[in-house]
């Protein structure tokens, strides 16, 4: 496995602090506090972003919060909630985020971040892709699935209980997550973007390393 920097650095928290794992994509452009990477084959882009202030995230990044914060930015550009979760890379906090948003002239953009927080400082690694040519294939066969088997039902507005905000059902602005979208139907569409966002996500999850300056760095 080849690693992007080794384990060892500066003294203060920098970009290349933060560690992971960039094998197959190709390196696109690079500054003190960017870095970005093409996918070889795909509408993708992978990128790594170090913010040298404080994060504007609520504090104990309560998970109802975060997600509203999230939610509230979203809708300003008619986008929606795929997930937000915690997790834990070396005994600190993770912040998982995936998001969807309409494109021109038609089909959907996603955008999945891992970001780690600390008192001054935070680091955002992100992934995003967007469907390229004919777009809803996913949709259409999904329904068409869920409808013959009696899960999904038309009514005269369209499908019932077909999209919905994942964490709060009576959120109803913005692009609204919908059934096809579930990680449970990935294998079925290895090519889409949301799938190649969704997995790159769950790789660099498990890759992420911190050098030690990270770790003596005051938490958020």
């Amino acid at each position: 496995m080849r690693f992007l920097h080794n384990l060892f650095g500066s003294k203060k928290p920098a970009l290349d602090s933060l560690i992971f794992d960039s094998t197959g994509w190709l390196l696109r452009d690079h500054s003190t506090n960017h870095r970005a990477w093409e996918h070889p084959s795909a509408p993708a882009v992978l990128s790594v972003h170090f913010f040298a202030l404080p994060p504007d995230l609520p504090r104990g990044l309560d998970l109802t919060n975060l997600r509203q914060q999230y939610r509230n930015s979203l809708i300003q550009n008619a986008g929606g909630l795929i997930e937000v979760s915690r997790g834990q890379v070396e005994a600190l906090p993770l912040i998982r985020t995936l998001f969807k948003l309409p494109q021109s002239p038609s089909g959907m953009g996603y955008i999945g971040a891992l970001t780690l927080p600390f008192r001054e400082y935070s680091y955002v690694v992100k992934v995003q892709a967007q469907e390229d040519g004919m777009t809803g294939q996913r949709e259409s066969v999904v329904a068409e699935k869920l409808f013959q088997t009696g899960t999904l039902h038309l009514t005269n507005e369209g499908f019932a209980s077909w999209a919905a905000d994942p964490y709060q059902p009576n959120f109803t602005a913005g692009a609204l997550m919908n059934q096809s979208e579930q990680a449970a139907y990935d294998a079925l569409f290895p090519e889409h973007p949301l799938t190649l966002v969704r997995q790159t996500l769950d790789w660099l999850e498990t890759s992420l390393r911190l050098k030690t300056v990270l770790l003596n760095t005051p938490r958020f």
